[in-house]
Parts: C-alpha cells; sequence; structure tokens
C-alpha cells in the first residue's frame, strides 16, 4: 500500500446546478489494484452545487472563496473560514488522453457508507504544483505544503455515478 494525499482544483463550466469552482482533498491509500477515495475536504462557490453534492453524494461540501486559474498555468487559490490552500501550477511535457475510474466512499449522517464510481476522460499533463496553506487549516497534517508532481487536466469530461 502507498499512502499519499490527493487534492485538486476544478473549474466546472457546465453542470445541472451551473458552472462553479471547487477544490478537493483526500489521504488516500493506493493499492492491490483498487483505488478508493473518501474526501473529507470538498469546497466550492455556489450554493447550489453544496447543496446537491450533499444530498446526492453525502458529499461534505462548504463553501470558499476561489481566485485564479490552474488551466492557464497560473496560480489558483482557495479560501475558507479559518484556512486557505494556494497552488502554483507549471506544465510539463507532452499532452497525453488519459482514462481513469476511481470510486468513492463517503459517510451520510446518518452513518450510512455510500459508494460512487467517478469517471474522467480526457488531455492530462505531467506539472508542477508548488502548494502553500495555512497551519491553522484542519488539513495541514495530511495535505502538505511544497513541491509535487502534479498532472493538469483541461477540458476534461467527467461523470458522478448514483450512489448506492
Amino acid at each position: 500500500m502507498v499512502r499519499l494525499a490527493v487534492a485538486g482544483f476544478v473549474r466546472y463550466h457546465r453542470t445541472p446546478v451551473g458552472a462553479y469552482d471547487e477544490l478537493l482533498a483526500s489521504p488516500t491509500l493506493v493499492g492491490g489494484g483498487l483505488w478508493r477515495l473518501h474526501l473529507p475536504l470538498i469546497a466550492v462557490d455556489s450554493l447550489a452545487s453544496l447543496h446537491a453534492g450533499r444530498a446526492h453524494w453525502a458529499l461534505p461540501k462548504t463553501l470558499a472563496e476561489f481566485s485564479g486559474a490552474p488551466a492557464s498555468r497560473r496560480s489558483v487559490e482557495a479560501r475558507g473560514p479559518g484556512w486557505s490552500l494556494h497552488a502554483a501550477v507549471v506544465a510539463r511535457g507532452p499532452t497525453v488522453p488519459v482514462w481513469m475510474r476511481v470510486s468513492l466512499a463517503q459517510v451520510r449522517g446518518t452513518g450510512e457508507v455510500v459508494t460512487f464510481p467517478v469517471v474522467f476522460r480526457g488531455p492530462a499533463q505531467l506539472a508542477r504544483v508548488e502548494v502553500t496553506l495555512s497551519e491553522s487549516a484542519s488539513f495541514a497534517d495530511w495535505l502538505r505544503p511544497g513541491i509535487h508532481l502534479g498532472v493538469l487536466l483541461r477540458g476534461v469530461r467527467m461523470r458522478l455515478g448514483r450512489a448506492r
């Protein structure tokens, strides 16, 4: 098993609840051919997305403010109550097609665990990501600041399956 943290900034242009920005992060274990994530941190700048994510997929969405755009090779930042996370993204190398399926497991307020697939398809490019975050952030003990290997996805299609 490999222990790592996964984080990403996403700008959704077309969704059933409209356009919005999102920051998601997960401490995770990868091994045995299965990659299942749990998202304890998912921040958005859309009240409609917050409500839909909580109701349909048990995602613990919280509101945040966003600035910047990583897909345009700039920095991006999210700020929520008592925390901030900044990422400077520099793409490296060729763009290649990628297809990935991840299983998410979330917990409803009732204690029920729901799982659902997320499928990504589109162009990807390796990137150098420099992360800065506030020490007071609740996720600072597992999402580390510094320089990390990343992947820049532009124009990717994503589909969330039904929660079961």
